[in-house]
């Protein structure tokens, strides 16, 4: 006897690729990782808002006897973030789905799951890369004077060291971290010092995307990192490498169940993002599928992300050998 298309899947089921989707979900997401993580509980509406004091000015007067010295403003600013929704799905018919419907989810899943990590990765990548906090390697003026000889070196990541040190921002765990295109860790590679991360004396606590250090910055690879096509002179493309410290940027998502505690699946880490996965099954439309020809499967994610502190992260633009 043929098995059923209109089966509904159980909630067991449902779990399961719940958790699949987000074990492929993870690796994909390098650009979330550093970011101060915020949650908005369910009913509490979509902005999120921080409070920031202003520094204090630093005081060497010495206080004199009996007499109280003028004091100092608190001076205060608020951040607000926004929530956004970002989800895709693809269409199943019932000829593609005609005897049974698990092992094509099954097939299906890690598809999705590559698609909803690359999208969150990319859009954070797109945030950070709008920072107002800029380097132009060789010291040009602008990304449009760029050349092709303007490559990424370790001496640019000092200068973009340094700039980060003078704005006294905190280390991550002793070191600044970079997100770099593998084009740009090309060339850093040639420089003698450079140490692959599997080489470090303590190699245990690894970031996603991780491949090495250099002068006090941990770089990680990805290819989302960003690239301006056609941007450079004489039309080159111009690459960025981003270098940061903490409280960099925020991400933020909704509080949900499938995105709380942790979960052994993922060696005992919390999940990342509350991905939702949804599953319309034949006949689920009613009357705008009367055939039970159609069914969708998607995701679905409440996300956002913001620079909340611009001094805390440069971006250094770049041309790459070829």
């Amino acid at each position: 006897m043929p098995v059923s298309d209109s089966s509904t899947l159980s909630i067991g089921m449902q779990i399961f690729y719940a958790r699949m989707l987000l074990k492929r979900l993870l690796p994909l997401l390098i650009h979330t990782q550093f970011g101060q993580k915020g949650r908005i509980p369910r009913g509490m509406g979509k902005v999120m808002r921080w409070l920031r004091l202003g520094a204090l000015a630093i005081n060497k007067t010495p206080l004199t006897e009996g007499s109280p010295p003028a004091g100092k403003a608190l001076t205060t600013a608020y951040v607000d973030l926004t929530m956004k929704q970002f989800g895709d799905f693809v269409t199943l018919t019932d000829v593609v789905k005609t005897q049974t419907f698990d092992p094509l989810l099954g097939d299906l899943m890690p598809v999705m799951a590559e698609q909803a990590g690359g999208s969150i990765d990319a859009y954070t990548c797109d945030v950070l890369n709008a920072g107002s906090n800029v380097q132009y390697a060789g010291g040009v003026a602008n990304r449009v004077s760029v050349a092709a000889a303007n490559k990424y070196s370790a001496d640019e990541g000092l200068k973009a060291k340094r700039t980060l040190e003078n704005a006294n921002v905190l280390r991550i765990e002793g070191y600044y971290y970079a997100y770099a295109h593998p084009n740009t860790l090309y060339d850093l590679r040639k420089d003698s010092r450079w140490l692959n991360a599997n080489q470090y004396v303590n190699n245990t606590n690894l970031k996603n995307g991780e491949e090495g250090e250099l002068d006090g910055i941990r770089y990680l690879r990805s290819t989302a990192t960003g690239k301006f096509t056609g941007a450079g002179a004489s039309g080159i493309d111009v690459y960025s490498t981003l270098i940061f410290g903490q409280n960099w940027y925020t991400t933020a998502s909704y509080d949900a169940e499938e995105s709380g505690g942790t979960d052994p699946e993922m060696d005992g880490n919390a999940t990342e993002l509350p991905v939702e996965l949804i599953l319309k099954e034949l006949g689920s439309a009613g009357t705008s599928d009367p055939l039970n020809q159609i069914s969708t499967l998607a995701w679905k994610v409440a996300y956002e992300t913001i620079i909340s502190n611009q001094f805390c992260g440069v971006r250094v633009e770049h041309s790459v050998s070829p």
